[in-house]
């Protein structure tokens, strides 16, 4: 008895217990939101890739489990869906924690990092609202784990674990591709390059240990290439999705980068889609109505769809591939000035699952909402920011490897991959530049652990030698 209030009385035990069950409480103050992208989800066949017939524009994975639950529990299948995105994030709770604990032996540091996100406004939230960011995020901390704990130890079944996740992440969302690429570009490279400070047995050991986990980290890498050719047969280009293309697509359409093209057919049917105005020729119409179908299945009410998206979509579906990038890759060149300019403004989205977020009706969710609000909900953390870190984990990197002679795999890892996701996002993507950077949220908050404990050794430093004179 006394060794179990002992235990419940830990720190660790007290904060980790608060943020999860504020987690889950305010998981029942949300009720369950649906988006646009949410019925695209749905609306796909999950499992269509089995049979060789490739999605043009959603990948897999979200969709499969979508399916899954829907076997499960019929037209409650948003309940399980949720639950299971809920249940997930919870664990990476944890998992951060235990990352953390891998970087700095300061208790307070890692609970004070896991407590900051673990209570974040854009972390928080996105576990009843069906888009793919809440496994997104807790797999990205899965990761992390994976790799730090390779790092610190040397472990295969740290990269096996890592693998597994990334293979899952890949058809989850475009962005895990490139980690997949970096992770085993990473394995290599340790592989061909190995720490010079090891004597010649423990160096050849190391390598046989890289070389094994680099032939473990090209597994997703390879069914990447292998759906990315089977998407190519399908589409003629060689990719995963879509969707990158259809957003620049919306990009021309939407600021309207289109008006002096030399493809004039585009031009001009670009120019009649978006007049809202405008009645339709009944043919065009029709297949308008059978793509959004297609696309958003018959629970989305599209009256007042975006003629922008309509348009977006039409191209896309009614016009060979190749001759829609030359479209899009000319009216972007001759608005390249007009194109540069926006990106910098792109940066200052912060990172926010607020306004994605439906609170039930009730008058105690309501209220436990706005003591939320107001009293964790403080945080607020943009694209810039995750820019910035990134570069200072790059130049950190350069600095002590410079003035050590030592290779801080770690903090290279966090530049690379925060700078790849937020890249991705802004050159990308249409709109909504956060959400879709929104997994280089856990790889600074294991940077920011790195700051403190630096910070706080320095201050420490500075009062020892004080107190020495």
């Amino acid at each position: 008895m006394c060794r179990i209030k002992s235990f419940i009385k830990k720190p660790e035990v007290i904060i980790l217990s608060f943020i999860l069950i504020f987690r889950v409480v305010y998981f029942f103050c949300l009720d369950y939101n649906f988006f646009p992208d949410s019925y695209e989800y749905i609306a796909r066949d999950g499992f269509s890739w089995l049979q060789g017939s490739i999605d043009r524009y959603r990948l897999p994975v979200y969709p499969m489990i979508i399916d899954i639950c829907k076997f499960v529990s019929g037209a409650n299948f948003a309940f399980l869906v949720c639950t299971i995105q809920l249940t997930a994030s919870l664990v990476s709770i944890i998992i951060l924690y235990l990352t953390i604990k891998r970087i700095t032996n300061k208790k307070w540091i890692c609970l004070f990092i896991t407590f900051l996100y673990g209570t974040l406004n854009a972390t928080v939230g996105w576990d009843k609202t069906l888009l793919t960011e809440s496994l997104s995020l807790s797999l990205t901390v899965f990761i992390i784990f994976g790799i730090v704990s390779f790092l610190k130890s040397k472990y295969y079944k740290y990269v096996a674990f890592t693998t597994i996740c990334l293979l899952f992440g890949c058809f989850l969302r475009a962005v895990f591709v490139i980690y997949a690429g970096l992770f085993f570009g990473f394995l290599v490279l340790i592989t061909i390059l190995p720490s010079r400070k090891m004597d010649s047995i423990t160096r050849s050991k190391q390598r046989r240990i890289n070389a094994i986990c680099s032939v473990i980290a090209v597994i997703p890498v390879v069914l990447v290439f292998v759906y990315a050719f089977m998407f190519n047969n399908q589409y003629g280009g060689f990719t995963i999705s879509d969707s990158a293309l259809g957003q620049q697509l919306y990009i021309v359409i939407g600021n309207e980068y289109y008006k002096d093209s030399s493809d004039k057919e585009l031009r001009e049917i670009a120019d009649y889609i978006k007049n809202k105005d405008t009645i339709l020729d009944p043919s065009i119409e029709s297949e308008l109505d059978s793509i959004i179908y297609n696309r958003m299945g018959n629970e989305y009410d599209y009256s007042d769809m975006d003629s922008n998206t309509l348009c977006r979509w039409f191209i896309m579906e009614h016009y060979d591939r190749n001759r829609v990038k030359e479209f899009v890759n000319e009216a972007k060149l001759n608005h390249i000035k007009s194109y540069i300019v926006c990106i910098p403004l792109n940066t200052f989205e912060s990172f926010s699952s607020s306004q994605y977020n439906c609170i039930k009706s009730s008058a105690i969710a309501r209220g436990l909402s706005q003591i939320t609000n107001n009293l964790l909900f403080f945080l607020t953390i943009t694209v810039l920011h995750s820019l910035l870190i990134s570069m200072i984990e790059l130049l950190s990197f350069i600095i002590i490897l410079i003035k050590k002679k030592k290779a801080d795999w770690i903090r290279l890892g966090l530049g690379v991959f925060i700078l790849s996701t937020v890249l991705l996002s802004i050159f990308g993507t249409n709109a909504e530049f956060a959400r879709t950077a929104i997994t280089a949220i856990p790889f600074m908050f294991v940077a920011f652990a790195a700051y403190i404990e630096c910070l706080f050794n320095h201050v420490i430093h500075r009062l020892t030698d004080k107190s020495k004179r």
